[in-house]
């Protein structure tokens, strides 16, 4: 095993454009870290200049106690798994896993030892004598991930390697990759843009955008703690809420203004010393989706807010009830290209958004009880489960 380190590391290309910039990442010794974001972020950029496929413009990249700027792949001891298998149709399912030892001239015994282990690890050993062809798409990435583990390397380097497969394998692979990992304790650096594969399988993640590195943290602290706009937005399924609002004084506390609605805040909440600064000006407001609840189960003093029922999709056991909120969307130029650049069609919502002064908005219910489309209702929030953010620059007020 061994940690894998950026330190400064710039990635700029001949017309002057920064893939990555200024990249400060430690990936310890043993950890699986996520790194995801957005097409174009700089993730893959960022994994394959520790593979040695993409040249290091400034910065200093280390595998375990060597700076491996200048190394060939060949020298790193890094194993990489591809999206799209790479693997040889000629061969069997054997020759394919034990093609790297061979190419070390490996003493035979130890080839068909390595390459059982493996088998076994990923329930392949019924297929070793089978050609790639002959084998589903998530019998095949495992065949990839057979070769890099009978290495034996220092380290996994894994670029959206479950992309290719259909929705239910996904779901079966996150899982194997997942146990693998934990069984065989290599450090593993794994790139993708779902975030779902980012929050299931990561002991940390790393979140980038536009080549820049947003936050760094465990799934739960980057759900429940987001650093800015930018990492409430991508992170959460369905994403978080964002309404236009102010904080004023009134009540003993203080009230948050969403619209023509009040919702009166704590105490804890304004010990937010940074929220202080921004009483009776325009900030961003973030509720995530089952933070709305059903005044029928929620604290009888829990503040309400009063939106229109547009839509209900039941997803049993839970149901998404999209509201409609009067109060104005976030508006700002920087908050409308943050949501641009999780998703395009939530920037254009926006946009529409702006111009009838109505915000959608969902909040995540269990299905037991039945909503009816076209009907106002209240929803109880807990003033502690807001986040707050700077309209211009996006960065938490925390």
């Amino acid at each position: 095993m061994a940690s894998i380190i950026y330190k400064n590391i710039t990635k700029r290309y001949a017309d002057g454009t920064k893939a990555v910039d200024n990249l400060n990442l430690e990936i310890r010794e043993g950890e699986f870290m996520i790194v995801v974001g957005p097409s174009g972020c700089g993730k893959t950029t960022a994994l394959r200049m520790a593979a040695g496929l993409e040249d290091i413009t400034d910065g200093q990249l280390t595998i375990g106690d060597r700076v491996v700027n200048d190394l060939e792949p060949r020298d790193r001891d890094i194993a990489m798994v591809f999206q799209n298998y790479a693997l040889y149709p000629h061969m069997t399912i054997f020759e394919n896993i034990a093609f790297p030892l061979q190419n070390r001239n490996m003493p035979a015994a130890e080839v068909k030892q390595r390459v059982q282990a493996a088998a076994r690890t990923l329930g392949l050993e019924e297929h070793l004598d089978r050609r790639p062809k002959h084998l589903s798409g998530g019998q095949r990435q495992r065949v990839a991930m057979g070769r890099a583990i009978v290495r034996r390397p220092k380290a996994f380097l894994m670029d959206e390697p479950l992309s290719n497969l259909d929705a239910k394998l996904r779901v079966q692979m996150r899982a194997e990759i997942t146990r693998m990992q934990r069984d065989l304790g290599v450090t593993t650096l794994y790139v993708t843009h779902d975030q779902v594969e980012a929050m299931t399988m990561g002991d940390r993640i790393a979140v980038m955008r536009k080549g820049v590195l947003q936050q760094v943290g465990a799934p739960v602290e980057l759900y429940e703690k987001p650093a800015n706009l930018f990492v409430a937005s991508f992170i959460g399924s369905p994403a978080m809420n964002l309404v236009q609002g102010r904080v004023t004084n009134g009540n003993p506390f203080g009230v948050c203004e969403i619209g023509r609605q009040q919702i009166a805040l704590t105490s804890d909440v304004l010990r937010n010393g940074r929220l202080s600064n921004y009483h009776d000006r325009d900030l961003v407001i973030g509720i995530r989706p089952e933070h709305l609840e059903d005044p029928q189960g929620a604290d009888p003093m829990a503040p309400r807010l009063t939106a229109k029922i547009r839509l209900v999709e039941m997803l049993p056991p839970e149901q998404l009830v999209h509201l409609e909120l009067d109060a104005e969307p976030v508006a700002s130029i920087s908050a409308l290209e943050l949501a641009a650049d999780v998703d395009k069609t939530r920037a254009e919502n926006l946009r529409l958004e702006a111009q009838s002064h109505r915000v959608s908005i969902v909040a995540r219910l269990p299905s037991g009880r039945r909503y009816t489309e076209g009907e106002t209702a209240e929803w109880a929030i807990n003033p502690a489960n807001l986040h707050f953010f700077d309209g211009e620059t996006g960065e938490v007020l925390r």
